[in-house]
């Protein structure tokens, strides 16, 4: 009896150890997919300060727009 009960709690200490562990791989998980979240964040910062001279990407952005539509439709450029 006392070694079937020895045994019982071995497997018992074993499964608490594999819970356990298996409890620090999620939170470490967690705390990966929140880094991760607060860098792109921190990128998408980053991007905007550099880009200060509103005015010139916007007229950037129309004269690609214009091209565009020339190419799609040929007619209405000539």
């Amino acid at each position: 009896m006392k070694e079937w009960e020895k045994g019982q709690e071995e497997k018992e200490q074993e499964r608490r150890k594999k819970i356990k562990v298996r409890k620090k791989i999620k939170e470490n998980e967690e705390k990966a997919k929140k880094n991760k979240r607060i860098k792109k964040k921190r990128r998408k910062k980053k991007s905007k300060k550099k880009s200060k001279d509103v005015n010139s990407n916007k007229e950037k952005k129309k004269k690609t727009k214009k091209i565009k539509s020339t190419y799609l439709i040929p007619e209405l450029s000539e």
